[in-house]
């Protein structure tokens, strides 16, 4: 006989718990809908049943070249160029890579999806949605593609997606121990497990 397992949606009241707790910092309280420039934006910070992030003034634009990048590639970062910048011009069909200001620390029964807040949808302005599974931490990378046939800016310090914790009925047997835990700053896509040795991820993440 196996038992029915469920997972639930966090609510705002339940975020805020384990925000105390360290699942999320910095950590806003509020929803808020004016930039710290004054002026109207993407909202972020604490919504009903999620959170919205923002970017750190740090993006990784792709090179113009006909250098081919093969998914086995394990220095993918050759093919971007960093900015630093309060803004960034995303191209035509562009991608442009960007890393939250919140850093995560999931407990061990708790997953975590990121998704592209409609008002950027409606601009042409999207990423796929990216998980962060039981027990990951660090800062969360963006992916950002302009589907748009003309550029888009794209800022920091304002809302760009809303992260969805969904519960578990029980903890992870195994925390997430991969090669992106602990990540701070862009990392690029790689398929070397070579730093996985250093990663020592506590099996039991009481939260």
């Amino acid at each position: 006989i196996y038992k029915e397992l469920r997972m639930s949606i966090l609510t705002d009241k339940e975020i805020k718990d384990y925000a105390k707790r360290g699942m999320i910092s910095p950590f806003i309280d509020a929803k808020i809908v004016i930039s710290e420039q004054g002026i109207s934006c993407p909202s972020y910070g604490l919504s009903h049943c999620g959170y919205d992030v923002v970017l750190q003034p740090k993006f990784s634009i792709g090179k113009k070249t006909d250098r081919v990048l093969s998914i086995l590639e394990n220095n993918t970062k050759d093919w971007f160029d960093e900015v630093e910048a309060n803004s960034i011009i995303v191209p035509p069909k562009g991608l442009v890579l960007s890393v939250t200001k919140e850093h995560f620390r999931l407990p061990t029964n708790i997953v975590g999806s990121l998704f592209c807040k409609s008002t950027l949808a409606r601009m042409g302005i999207w990423f796929p949605p990216t998980i962060a599974e039981p027990g990951w931490e660090g800062e969360l990378v963006v992916e950002i593609l302009n589907g748009n046939d003309f550029p888009v800016e794209i800022h920091a310090g304002v809302g760009i997606g809303q992260m969805i914790f969904f519960r578990l009925d029980s903890g992870v047997d195994v925390p997430y121990n991969g090669k992106y835990q602990f990540q701070t700053g862009i990392a690029y896509g790689t398929n070397n497990t070579d730093r996985l040795a250093e990663i020592d991820t506590p099996l039991e993440r009481g939260m």
